[in-house]
């Protein structure tokens, strides 16, 4: 994933634990990579960081991957 979204992977790992923010490009990329939408990836986020989770891009993909 790293290596599609150009980016190093301990880059890619801190995005994922929320560290490092992402911009829209990445986002979108993320998205068409995972066959997603930004907009859901966001919504599963928000949702994800309500309920206290704090590495939620991994949460986030399996949700979406399970409910395609």
């Amino acid at each position: 994933m790293a290596y599609k979204l150009g980016v190093n992977v301990n880059t890619y790992a801190n995005m994922e634990r929320g560290r490092v923010d992402i911009n829209t490009s990445k986002l979108f990329a993320i998205g068409q990579l995972l066959g997603i939408r930004a907009h859901q990836i966001l919504a599963l986020a928000d949702e994800m960081k309500e309920f206290g989770e704090h590495t939620w891009m991994p949460a986030v993909a399996k949700r979406m991957i399970r409910t395609s």
